[in-house]
């Protein structure tokens, strides 16, 4: 059974150099092997890939008609670029379909190759897909970035989103989870990874996830091997052996072949050097000739649009900062009058305070006064009324005494 290598690229011309690499690495291991590329108008301008058949993208714009009707937006990227990753699969079964290809391996663009694609596929011939690694129930997490699929696998697939997208039941689960994942303030993303691991729940399909003692596809080279946990230093440690990635896994010892890495996110940035041709072969001139120079153009272009980009950047951060400066003065003046009202309100109410002790002292030398001679006017008074109840009473005189 012969197993073709398909690539899918939707996006800027400059995020191709990627996918060149990508391309490379897959010739290079895999002479004789048909390798297609499903890219859009952008792509297809850098694209230098000798040897590698590139079809438009745009000819398949129908595929996934049906499931563009129904689809919800659940994810905390971009619509467009959720969607796409969904729909890429549909492109895929149309191509398939169209070409009558037994069964193919599909690798994104972050994907390095690293065996001939009929050996290391050995271990899934039984298999109608392969995943990454095999999905927690609680949790689906498989991963189709680097799967052999055959004709069947995608129909079945395919049916299984459409109709997932189709059930008002499904998509209220899908609300109530997202609305979960916000209330946490967690990351959510409902897109085809998703699907593909929700898909391998219920499928009665034959699906690989590898086999112990065989070349590994690589699920992500951030993540520890044994734990799937990000790495402190930020990627797995690789030896190469005649042009082969190995790596060791720190818990048992055990020394894994890779049959692809993974440059997941940043990782990417790692991928020029671990370009690898297998022992006894050359970097083929038909293949690096076109895409230096595809990709000096490519830089070139790139370069000035940067360029570009970071003039104005700069003149809008030099404005932002001249807004800013004019408002840490007003700001820094407003301080000044702040902490100036304030010493200000400090002193009128200090003032007031010794006003009212002031008036408060007065008031009560002027109560105890006027009491003390009140007091004194009564004592008086009494005083006067006794002396006169002391005095003896005066006799009357009568003539005829």
């Amino acid at each position: 059974m012969r197993t073709a290598i398909i690539f899918l690229h939707w996006g800027k011309a400059q995020e191709c150099l990627d996918l060149q690499l990508a391309l490379l690495q897959a010739r290079l291991w895999n002479p004789h092997s048909e390798i297609f590329v499903l890219a859009d108008a952008a792509a297809r301008t850098v694209l230098a890939a000798p040897g590698v058949e590139v079809i438009p993208l745009e000819n398949y714009h129908t595929a996934a008609e049906s499931f563009r009707r129904h689809y919800v937006h659940f994810s905390v990227n971009q619509p467009e670029y959720t969607r796409f990753n969904i729909e890429r699969w549909f492109i895929m079964r149309n191509f398939v379909r169209e070409r009558a290809l037994q069964r193919i391996l599909h690798l994104d663009s972050d994907v390095l190759l690293y065996d001939d694609v009929e050996t290391a596929g050995q271990q899934f011939e039984e298999c109608d897909l392969t995943l990454s690694r095999p999905s927690l129930l609680s949790f689906p997490d498989s991963s189709g970035h680097s799967s052999y699929f055959n004709l069947r696998a995608l129909e079945e697939f395919c049916s299984f989103v459409e109709s997932t997208y189709a059930d008002p039941a499904r998509i209220a689960f899908f609300e109530n989870r997202v609305a979960g994942h916000r209330a946490k303030g967690g990351i959510y993303n409902i897109g085809d990874m998703y699907h593909l691991a929700a898909f391998s729940f219920t499928s009665q399909l034959k699906i690989g996830y590898g086999q112990h003692g065989q070349p590994e596809f690589d699920s992500n080279f951030n993540y520890d091997i044994e734990t799937r946990t990000r790495l402190a230093d930020g990627h797995k440690r690789i030896e190469y052996r005649q042009g082969q990635p190995y790596g060791l896994c720190p818990g048992s010892g055990e020394v894994i072949r890779y049959a692809t890495l993974h440059f997941q996110g940043r990782a990417k940035e790692w991928m020029p050097q671990h370009l690898q041709a297998p022992v006894g072969a050359h970097l083929p001139c038909d293949l690096i000739f076109p895409l230096v120079a595809r990709l000096s153009r490519a830089a070139g272009q790139t370069l000035n649009e940067w360029k570009s980009t970071a003039s104005a950047k700069q003149k809008s951060l030099d404005e932002a900062l001249g807004v800013a400066t004019a408002l840490r003065s007003q700001c820094d003046g407003l301080r000044e009058r702040q902490a100036d009202g304030r010493r200000k309100l400090k002193a009128a109410r200090q003032a007031i305070a010794q006003a009212e002790k002031k008036v408060e002292s007065a008031a009560r030398s002027v109560w105890v006064k006027r009491g003390t001679q009140l007091g004194l006017t009564k004592a008086g008074t009494h005083l006067q009324e006794a002396m006169d109840h002391l005095r003896p009473p005066r006799q009357e005189q009568h003539s005829d005494s």
